[in-house]
């Protein structure tokens, strides 16, 4: 499974590992708990490290909400 955040132009100076937490809903037995979250940067091939935190579960056992906190470079005067 993959998808894209989107981040709009907030600055005008580039933000290093800017601090950035977000919710992500997944579809029923979409997601595992215990499995793996890659972030990554698909221009620059960067794999960004991350916390994460299971907010929801589906009867199933599945993930439904997860929280994610990572730190992405993000460019001043442009959104990414």
């Amino acid at each position: 499974m993959q998808g894209k955040l989107y981040f709009e132009k907030i600055s005008q100076f580039d933000r290093d590992q800017e601090p950035v937490t977000v919710s992500i809903p997944f579809a029923k037995g979409a997601f595992l708990q215990g499995e793996n979250l890659d972030i990554s940067d698909p221009e620059s091939g960067v794999h960004y490290a991350n916390q994460i935190r299971v907010l929801a579960k589906w009867l199933d056992g599945s993930v439904k909400w997860l929280l994610v906190h990572f730190q992405p470079d993000l460019p001043g005067n442009a959104d990414k």
